[in-house]
């Protein structure tokens, strides 16, 4: 994005009266990529009376498909204007109950991808029905599945999601909820186990001593979570899902063991993600979230 002549706000030009500045903002926005949305926050102190909501409407009207809002405050303004999203990295703020913002997200009707914390929610026990559920492919889990945790008969909601072809759950899962998924969710086509440290786990040990024998299951190292879903976000070769699906079809054509789960993080060429807008089918392989959301409007 080009940088903007000095006499917008903040800048060294004529003062132009708040409502001048305003406009100038909202129209430079329109259009704009995610990953150039942080530089259009860092607003001058003399337009810090624009609100959360104010402020980013410009942006988030104009057509946001990725959004991340990590435990940032008060995300239900922008979650509220975020109509057309179609992938979602949300982490409620600290000591907020997640419910808080199901509505919000329930209202994402293009929604594919989410990544989150879903455990606190499940004690109601609608929650995987509410629609926007039924139209997630790709779903990450950040909750604690060790343990009783992990139990299938607390997770056996996931079996109702009817698009659910990608599942990634974080670091040690409880034998219950890996084998459930994979015998319940019908859909299912990946169940990604995303571990920080291998020496944690143990691969070899773990994959042995909870009888994983399904080929869809992978266990692969990953970054830090935000990282990893903006190579998904922005269509990177190195995304966790396609080095998934990579080594699957490595099985497949007995270039693996077939006994072998963990991914060799040596084997793949990892990329910086460098665009937003318009991921390229080499970067999200056959599953293109654009083909989705054609297939689903048809």
């Amino acid at each position: 994005m080009p940088s903007l002549p000095s006499f917008v706000p903040g800048g060294s030009g004529p003062p132009f009266a708040s409502i001048f500045k305003r406009e100038i903002w909202e129209i430079a926005t329109i259009g704009v990529c995610p990953n150039e949305i942080p530089g259009l926050l860092l607003l001058p102190e003399d337009v810090a009376a624009w609100k959360e909501a104010k402020k980013y409407a410009a942006v988030l009207r104009s057509g946001v498909r990725y959004l991340c809002c990590d435990e940032i405050e008060d995300p239900q303004n922008i979650l509220r204007n975020c109509s057309e999203l179609v992938d979602l990295f949300f982490i409620p703020p600290k000591d907020t109950f997640p419910g808080t913002f199901i509505d919000q997200i329930n209202s994402l009707h293009n929604l594919r991808r989410l990544s989150t914390v879903l455990g606190a929610l499940l004690d109601a026990p609608d929650t995987l029905k509410k629609a926007v559920f039924s139209n997630i492919t790709h779903l990450t889990l950040f909750d604690n599945v060790e343990g009783a945790q992990g139990s299938w008969k607390r997770w056996k909601g996931l079996a109702l999601l009817p698009s659910l072809t990608h599942l990634c759950l974080n670091e040690i899962v409880a034998p219950s909820l890996l084998h459930g998924a994979l015998r319940n969710c019908k859909t299912l086509e990946i169940l990604l186990n995303q571990v920080r440290f291998f020496e944690m786990v143990q691969p070899h040990t773990y994959c042995k001593d909870v009888g994983v024998t399904d080929q869809r299951y992978v266990m692969l190292k990953t970054s830090e979570r935000v990282y990893e879903w903006e190579l998904g976000a922005g269509g990177a070769r190195g995304n966790m899902w396609a080095r998934a699906a990579a080594f699957i079809a490595a099985k497949k054509r007995n270039e693996k063991p077939k006994l072998q789960f963990w991914v060799d993080d040596n084997a793949y060429q990892y990329d910086e993600p460098d665009h937003y807008c318009a991921p390229s089918p080499s970067g999200y392989g056959s599953d293109s979230l654009d083909d989705e959301i054609r297939d689903a409007r048809r």
